[in-house]
């Protein structure tokens, strides 16, 4: 590998090298997360795995050489490959090194959106408590785009979720399905199962949910559920992540 560098320094091509294997990064990213997203077998989840130090070396070089919207674009695009290749501390690690140019940028929302499902299905509830208040005041502030906007309301659902309140969840994640239904509607059938079965767990209804969920968020919804504890907070408090408790943009409204 040191050869090899030196070798590419030598006649000018770390620059080209460099971008090559960025894009090949990127591209590998978005295969990883769509197999994820259904049911992988044991090879192929060893084979998907084995990429952490490429994504890393990707990622860090891009940050390093003042890449930093795309870093951080990388690193969020991976969320689902952070959460179920086990590589949850790397991946808050990461998000904090790359947010830490401008904690209170907007691109950093590149990176916090994804780290509110992905440390919430960590266990890393604290961590996402506190990425979702630096959301919300963006939010207020009419700084976050259509896309995280709608991003932060689905991953709300989660953070909601875990902390036991199933009927802010099915709110909040109801809430993101109507603002995806046009322009998402895979997202909204997401958000729609989701709001339904938290509502089913919170109040016991027995009655069916008719649309059907992909494997990603059918289990990452079914985990937080197990992870949930009753909260002891005011139900003000307990309603934080409500997106009805905050200003809405037009689009969600």
């Amino acid at each position: 590998r040191q050869f090899a560098a030196a070798r590419l320094t030598e006649m000018g091509g770390t620059d080209d090298a460099v971008a090559a294997h960025f894009e090949h990064c990127r591209g590998a990213a978005r295969t990883a997360v769509a197999l994820l997203d259904g049911h992988v077998d044991p090879p192929m989840f060893a084979s998907l795995s084995a990429d952490l130090d490429n994504y890393l070396a990707a990622i860090r070089r891009a940050d390093a050489d003042g890449r930093h919207r795309g870093a951080m674009s990388l690193a969020g695009s991976l969320d689902l490959y952070w959460a179920e290749t086990g590589h949850v501390g790397v991946a808050l690690q990461l998000f904090d090194e790359l947010a830490r140019h401008d904690p209170g940028g907007d691109d950093t929302a590149l990176v916090h959106v994804p780290l509110l499902w992905v440390a919430t299905m960590g266990g890393e509830l604290p961590r996402a408590l506190q990425v979702r208040e630096v959301l919300e005041a963006q939010l207020a502030e009419g700084r976050l785009t259509p896309a995280s906007a709608g991003g932060m309301a689905f991953g709300s659902g989660f953070v909601d979720s875990a902390r036991g309140d199933g009927m802010a969840a099915a709110r909040t994640w109801g809430l993101a399905a109507r603002a995806a239904a046009t322009v998402a509607p895979n997202l909204a059938r997401q958000a729609y199962w989701s709001a339904g079965q938290s509502a089913k767990r919170a109040t016991g209804s027995r009655l069916p949910c008719t649309a059907t969920p992909s494997p990603r968020m059918a289990q990452a919804s079914a985990r937080s559920m197990r992870q949930s504890t009753p909260t002891t907070s005011p139900p003000a408090a307990r309603m934080r992540g409500n997106m009805a408790l905050v200003p809405v943009p037009k689009w969600i409204r």
